[in-house]
């Protein structure tokens, strides 16, 4: 875009400045679930739902997902995706049993959960980076769709393995132990976290910041309980992630300036027209333009033709139509998500191919309900508050 003389070069260097918020908080999320990682807290969260199971899969998986929405609630979908799943398999092959539907609860909860907090996603920050959204109306539109999309979603994996989950089993007696020093103490850190990070969208302050204060934090923590390990930690954090989101805000930032989004500007519009019954057809045709082109972009789109929209309540519905669409509707397929795609990669070391033809089959039969209860459940809510 820069080369082509699409996006000059001064207009790229604003773009990736007027961002430090979504970089920071990239970074806050990084080191907390890095740090969450090495102290042992997703395996101590996965071991207590084996416990808690007795011996029953159905309640094995019911424990792994809610672990799921809560990491995902508080450290974004990304470290539910990248660092629950191996722990999730490890426990699964470690009992005798099948992998691949606690490796699905893995996947699946990271999108359905990830409009739980605007934390939980950063897709959620470059939306409402461009619309009147704060905490309050954040949560009063958008709790009971997720809530409704992480219960469908979970009931279509129940009813989808059922087979697989219908066996019993045991604990083996070694595994009957607690969480140590260290990992009671980064668990009251996240704890900790996910207050701060309500308290601080809710008086409007910069995720990004929160994010790396509270990263900060979870480190120091991290070294009285375990000890320092700077480096140790450091090849721990997803690098790549800052490289490949700068490069797709200048991607779409280019392509802007062609004014190829105005099509999508206008269908906002006529979305707008149709009011509240617009908005399950704004989620819908969200949820399949992010499985074309992954939500991130798919986000960034739709954040840019909505800041062409007036800044009023009616532009408020349709941020968040946009928002359970490009979260919950990456759950079709691998590519919806950059969370699902990398955790295709983790299963694939491990043995597991999961193919697309089999995510599409397990993602038809879970999502699509879950975008229709979604979508219904923002409707809804849209009419009950009004306008």
């Amino acid at each position: 875009m820069v080369v082509a003389g699409l996006l000059p070069f001064g207009a790229a260097v604003a773009a990736l400045a007027d961002a430090w918020n979504i970089f920071l908080f990239f970074s806050g999320l990084g080191i907390s679930a890095a740090v969450a990682d090495r102290a042992g807290l997703f395996r101590a969260a996965a071991e207590a739902a084996a416990r808690l199971a007795r011996g029953s899969q159905q309640r094995l998986l019911i424990g792994m997902y809610v672990t799921g929405a809560l990491v995902t609630a508080v450290l974004s979908n990304d470290a539910t995706a990248l660092l629950l799943t191996p722990v999730a398999f490890a426990v699964a092959t470690r009992l005798g049993l099948d992998p691949r539907p606690y490796a699905f609860a893995c996947a699946l909860v990271a999108n359905a959960g990830s409009f739980l907090l605007p934390v939980s996603n950063p897709s959620n920050l470059l939306v409402l980076a461009q619309t009147p959204l704060p905490f309050g109306p954040f949560v009063a539109r958008l709790l009971f769709p997720s809530l409704l999309a992480l219960a469908a979603t979970l009931a279509g994996l129940l009813l989808h393995f059922h087979t697989e989950l219908a066996e019993p089993f045991q604990m083996p007696p070694n595994d009957r132990a607690g969480p140590n020093r260290r990992t009671r103490a980064i668990l009251a850190g996240v704890a900790g976290l996910a207050a701060v990070y309500v308290a601080g969208a809710a008086v409007g302050w910069p995720l990004g910041l929160v994010a790396l204060a509270g990263a900060t934090a979870l480190v120091a923590l991290d070294g009285w309980a375990g000890g320092w390990e700077p480096r140790a930690l450091a090849r721990e954090i997803p690098w790549a992630l800052f490289p490949l989101f700068g490069g797709l805000l200048l991607l779409v930032q280019g392509a802007e300036q062609t004014g190829v989004f105005g099509p999508l500007a206008d269908t906002f519009a006529a979305a707008d027209r149709l009011g509240v019954n617009g908005l399950p057809l704004a989620v819908l045709g969200l949820a399949v333009l992010a499985n074309l082109v992954n939500n991130l972009p798919a986000a960034m789109v739709a954040a840019s033709a909505l800041g062409a929209q007036p800044p009023d309540a009616a532009q408020a519905n349709l941020a968040a139509a946009v928002i359970v669409g490009v979260n919950l509707g990456p759950n079709l397929t691998t590519v919806g998500s950059l969370a699902t795609m990398l955790w295709l990669v983790l299963l694939r070391r491990r043995g597991v191919d999961i193919s697309v033809l089999e995510y599409l089959r397990v993602g038809t039969i879970v999502t699509v309900p879950a975008l229709l209860a979604a979508a219904g459940g923002l409707w809804l809510v849209v009419r009950v508050l009004g306008r």
